[in-house]
């Protein structure tokens, strides 16, 4: 995986505190998103700490949730419900009564409605504007913008507003339809083309996330289109929902084609499988992996399942997800590194190994000394 360079720099921002009032309806218009002021560099308040850690998030990852609002004002998911979307060969985690988690089979559609709904969740935790889009309008709409007044976005919204309930409802009808993509990648031109130099001048960018499983119905006018999405100060991320090969390799030739590369993601039991191939060690769990889809964004991220760590990326690594720079250097002292990552990985919330379905810590420490004392220092990392 790779990412487009000259992103902008993750800083916090203060959250917006949402309305006590129920959310309106959905509605078919929204005249323009709401603003709300922002201050760069605030800390996450004590309380939206604990709830991202009761969601599964240790204090680092969360740190980094709460500063990509600001770089990232607004997430925009395109989600595919064209007819192959039915196909029961998608996956979603479910845990028992035990507190076992286990991947079980569901359709494509299911498995990116667990997603959305996550990503919603989430989304209204931390005060962020989400906005959803399907690709073929149903008898409950077509667009929802989930916390509108989230973040100082200029960005227009296509839709209505609506709370979670809504969104629900929009993604409770069976999917039914093609995959017009161009005609929906240009509505989302149309609604961050007139914002562009307020985001440009903010240094911010909005996440588009496209979530399908097949191939557009007009290939070169979507290639057109999603070039000249690039040119606005945007970050593109696929979700694919599906391991059909002719599908993955249509995206990854269409990565080849554009200018800024795109960020391809697989489902949660894919992507852990890959990364933990490569680096052992790191426990990945749907925290880490709604956090990639939510916005957090780092080069390491995208090294994960490409190549085994080196001694300071781990290091790096683990600060990030723990909120702890000042880690031993495990070039220099390998026992105490590991140590130190295991009382900090002893501390934060379990996570459940897709692999075993139960709960264990982020780390490995038996394979984390694996990984760090198998260097003998005679290289660096570019970070």
């Amino acid at each position: 995986m790779s990412t487009a360079a000259g992103y902008p720099v993750v800083e916090g921002i203060a959250i917006a505190t949402p309305s006590s009032s129920s959310a309106p309806q959905h509605v078919e218009s929204l005249k323009s998103a709401k603003t709300s002021r922002t201050t760069v560099s605030e800390p996450p308040p004590q309380e939206l700490l604990k709830t991202l850690q009761a969601r599964g998030f240790p204090k680092g990852l969360s740190k980094l949730l709460h500063g990509s609002l600001h770089a990232f004002p607004l997430r925009i998911w395109l989600l595919d419900n064209s007819g192959s979307m039915t196909i029961a060969d998608g996956q979603r985690p479910v845990t028992d009564n035990r507190g076992k988690l286990k991947m079980i089979k569901c359709t494509r559609w299911q498995e990116l409605v667990h997603t959305a709904l996550g990503i919603a969740g989430l989304s209204v935790d931390l005060g962020a504007r989400t906005d959803f889009h399907l690709l073929n309008r149903n008898d409950a709409g077509q667009y929802l913008s989930l916390d509108a007044s989230g973040g100082a976005c200029a960005v227009g919204a296509a839709g209505g507003e609506g709370d979670q309930q809504a969104l629900e409802t929009l993604l409770s009808l069976s999917p039914l339809g093609t995959t017009p993509l161009t005609a929906a990648v240009t509505k989302i031109i149309s609604l961050i083309e007139p914002a562009a130099q307020t985001l440009l001048h903010n240094g911010q960018q909005v996440v588009v996330v496209i979530a399908t499983d097949g191939v557009p119905d007009n290939p070169a006018g979507f290639l057109e289109a999603l070039r000249l999405l690039q040119r606005l100060p945007v970050w593109v991320v696929v979700r694919l929902c599906t391991s059909d090969d002719a599908i993955v390799e249509y995206w990854a030739d269409l990565d080849k084609s554009l200018e800024a590369p795109l960020e391809v993601i697989d489902d949660l039991a894919g992507e852990a499988e890959e990364v933990m191939k490569v680096n052992p060690w790191l426990v990945y769990g749907d925290a880490f992996h709604q956090a990639r889809q939510f916005g957090v964004r780092d080069k390491l991220f995208d090294l994960l399942d490409e190549t085994a760590l080196q001694p300071p990326q781990i290091k790096q690594l683990c600060a990030m997800l723990f909120g702890e720079s000042a880690l031993p250097e495990p070039e220099v002292d390998a026992k105490a590194f590991v140590d130190a990552v295991k009382d900090l990985a002893d501390k934060a919330p379990r996570v459940h190994d897709v692999r075993t379905g139960h709960a264990a810590h982020w780390i490995d420490a038996k394979a984390l000394k694996r990984a760090v004392t198998k260097y003998d220092g005679g290289g660096c990392a570019i970070l």
